[in-house]
């Protein structure tokens, strides 16, 4: 909710947002009994920069377990602020627009709160049989799905893509029993790329489309030598691996083809261009833990799992 005054009283809990916080958009959750009694209640919001612009506002909320995890977007022409109960601000950039995930638990502690880079706004939120949390959204421009893991670290994400300038837009985002995510969304693209699909809406109008995506969340055996799937043809081997690795690309698609490797906190650690089918890289330097490998072209992004074990 969101309050421009100062006194709020949420199920006989009185609470303030003080003037010399610099709350600008005012916030809350609140945990209520089932006769709307008020158990606790916590504030969030951006910071006041005199004389810039700016907004902040909260998207979907879930539950899972003992932690309660929503997403919020702000911007701001000056700098992103924003402010938590219990836990610490975050700082973001100048003149630029973000989306943090933040998470407490259900007696109202502060758990986390991070950055999902590259997103905008997150329309929806569901949890998968990992207890990750998945979320669809987008940017400006195209449709991306994020997944954390319940410690507030970076999984993977997923991001549509089109060959001409077009808005795409995800709404909605289910899963089943056997990991398969399933999204639903928008676009007036004249060619909309997801993963190693092409939708083809027709020209001069918006469509709203369905689309499945693998979980690359599940729990995937490692101690093979090779990991792929048919559709994306990508293949990642020996997994785990502890010196060499090598990386097989999919035939034919070697134009602007481009490999990324992430930690566990989303941070790159490695990234190249390549113009040829195979890649082999020393992985001597990189610390043991859990790693993913993006494949990006024009058309399609698949992301792998590795497990690297010295």
């Amino acid at each position: 909710m969101n309050y421009d005054h100062f006194d709020v009283n949420v199920g006989g809990i009185i609470f303030s947002y003080p003037f010399n916080q610099n709350y600008y958009d005012k916030f809350y959750i609140a945990k209520l009994d089932s006769v709307g009694n008020g158990k606790w209640v916590r504030r969030f919001g951006n910071m006041y920069f005199q004389g810039y612009l700016g907004f902040f506002g909260p998207g979907d909320l879930i539950v899972k377990e003992n932690r309660v995890y929503f997403a919020a977007a702000g911007w701001n022409d000056y700098q992103n602020v924003f402010m938590f109960d219990g836990g610490p601000s975050y700082y973001g950039s100048i003149l630029g627009r973000e989306t943090i995930f933040i998470a407490y638990d259900t007696s109202g502690n502060f758990q986390f709160r991070t950055l999902v880079p590259g997103v905008s706004s997150i329309s929806q939120l569901i949890t998968d049989s990992n207890n990750s949390v998945v979320g669809v959204g987008g940017d400006e421009y195209s449709l991306k799905v994020v997944s954390y893991n319940s410690m507030g670290n970076f999984n993977w994400k997923a991001t549509s893509d089109a060959d001409n300038l077009c808005t795409t837009v995800g709404s909605g985002i289910a899963t089943d029993t056997h990991g398969k995510l399933y999204v639903v969304g928008g676009t007036n693209c004249i060619q909309l790329y997801m993963g190693n699909d092409t939708l083809y809406p027709p020209a001069n109008q918006s469509t709203m489309f369905f689309s499945s995506l693998d979980s690359i969340d599940a729990n995937w055996a490692v101690g093979t030598n090779e990991l792929a799937t048919a559709t994306a043809k990508l293949i990642v081997y020996p997994n785990p691996a502890s010196d060499m690795l090598q990386i097989q690309m999919p035939v034919g698609n070697h134009k602007s083809q481009k490999i990324e490797i992430q930690n566990t906190t989303g941070h790159v650690v490695y990234s190249t261009l390549c113009k040829t089918e195979k890649l082999q890289l020393s992985i001597e330097n990189f610390p043991n833990g859990i790693y993913f490998i993006t494949y990006k072209n024009n058309w399609q992004s698949t992301t792998k799992k590795l497990l690297i074990q010295h």
